[in-house]
């Protein structure tokens, strides 16, 4: 186990390690030589700039070690190409997934960093060729990308949004079937959040496509920080406001926090452990 600092401001308090794993996780390391479940996802999960994260609130609830594998800016590659967290999650009692942006995975048109998925690498020859008077070179993450090849030919961007939907499907129904069905889903949505043009985000069909691979799906509304008025409550250290912001305060993490416990706590094998 180490422990650290981190310096981005992405948590109040450290970040911790499991075995080989190269991904940097939300502290303190929580026990695994006993029963407990496991959640991933990306900020939200960890608690970016909150005190308590929802699964530490969920742990409270469900009188059980959550081990929150939760990672700032990660995407499905982050988990489907690390084999120690997907241990982790397959000997966990439960496992919660959060869903995660469709554009921050590798996909037919492009390369995301293997660990750092909101990282754009490089285009594939097939974006090349839908896209042939666009210059890749300055384009370093994938929101800069959609952005701006919606904004250069809005009018094959359709091409990109179906591309990038397909690929999170099929993505998310492979680590789905890694856990044997046994996960749980979890969307998390922002209430009064404009969608922009460029955005994908994860739609109610493709959601619902995920039914039969998972024990259920979590659909939870929260609002940000901003609108809940919780920007004193955000440990944002000397990073700007804005970045903090965005993402939900306690009171999000809480309602979500709820919602995961209730979950949790109807399915028959897991009530079982407190018979």
């Amino acid at each position: 186990m180490s422990f650290h600092v981190n310096s981005a401001g992405a948590l109040a308090g450290e970040s911790c390690d499991y075995g080989t794993s190269r991904l940097q996780f939300r502290g303190p390391q929580r026990p695994l030589d006993e029963p407990y479940m496991a959640v991933l996802g990306t900020c939200e999960t960890f608690g970016r700039f909150v005190q308590t994260p929802f699964a530490a609130l969920a742990e409270d609830k469900l009188d059980m070690p959550v081990v929150n594998l939760g990672v700032v800016n990660a995407g499905l590659d982050s988990f489907l190409r690390d084999d120690k967290v997907i241990d982790i999650a397959k000997r966990a009692q439960r496992v919660a997934v959060q869903t995660m942006d469709p554009q921050n995975l590798s996909n037919r048109l492009y390369r995301v960093h293997p660990r750092r998925n909101d990282r754009f690498l490089a285009p594939s020859e097939l974006l090349r060729q839908l896209y042939p008077d666009f210059d890749f070179t300055e384009i370093n993450f994938t929101k800069d990308l959609l952005q701006r090849l919606h904004d250069h030919a809005p009018e094959r961007f359709d091409i990109v949004e179906a591309e990038l939907r397909k690929a999170w499907t099929a993505r998310m129904r492979t680590l789905l079937g890694d856990l044997r069905s046994r996960a749980v889903v979890i969307r998390i949505r922002y209430r009064n959040r404009i969608k922009v043009a460029w955005e994908v985000d994860v739609s109610d069909r493709m959601l619902a496509d995920l039914k039969d691979c998972s024990s259920g799906i979590v659909d939870v509304a929260v609002d940000s920080a901003a609108d809940a008025g919780e920007l004193d409550a955000m440990q944002a250290g000397s990073l700007p406001q804005p970045a903090a912001a965005a993402l939900t305060g306690p009171s999000g993490h809480r309602a979500i926090a709820a919602e995961l416990a209730r979950a949790l706590q109807t399915d028959p094998e897991i009530a079982a452990l407190y018979a």
